[in-house]
């Protein structure tokens, strides 16, 4: 069996350091430190995802208030800020050819909002310093009461106002 070597100490203390270094400054606000000094600011974004064709009791199941989580990463997305709820609609087409806007009986459409922190530089928006926004894109919601799969529709400064 080996002895181990001074040498071999100091490049595990070294692993060690470095690891704690990167963990403790992960959570810090100031994010610009590990982009190599780009200018990063953090900022309160409201967050608007919708989920389209979902029944009634999964509408019933969202609160204001409520943390949203991202299901593939567990990371907080932020918390609810206002629901918005529409009947949904689907296209049919008549016997005819024409087609026409139906609504759906029992299914509704869900815009939820959410408070975010957003870390914002140039030409990025890092939700929670994790993942890029970009309209259009899906992602699972979890809440302790609901998963839903949804599309982010709009992103912007938040207010009090919504």
């Amino acid at each position: 069996m080996k002895k181990i070597r001074w040498i071999d100490i100091l490049i595990i203390v070294f692993v060690i350091a470095i690891a704690v270094v990167f963990f403790l400054r992960r959570g810090d606000d100031n994010y610009s430190k590990f982009k190599g000094g780009v200018d990063i600011d953090l900022v309160d974004m409201s967050l608007t995802y919708e989920t389209k064709g979902i029944r009634g009791f999964s509408v019933d199941s969202i609160e204001l208030g409520d943390v949203i989580f991202d299901d593939d990463s567990g990371t907080k997305l932020g918390v609810v800020t206002a629901i918005n709820v529409k009947p949904s609609k689907e296209v049919m087409v008549k016997n005819n050819g024409e087609a026409v806007s139906a609504i759906r009986e029992e299914y509704f459409d869900l815009y939820v909002t959410i408070n975010s922190k957003v870390y914002e530089s140039e030409n990025k928006f890092l939700a929670n310093g994790n993942f890029d926004l970009k309209l259009n894109s899906n992602i699972k919601l979890v809440s302790k009461r609901l998963l839903l799969n949804a599309r982010l529709v709009n992103f912007g400064e938040y207010s009090e106002e919504l």
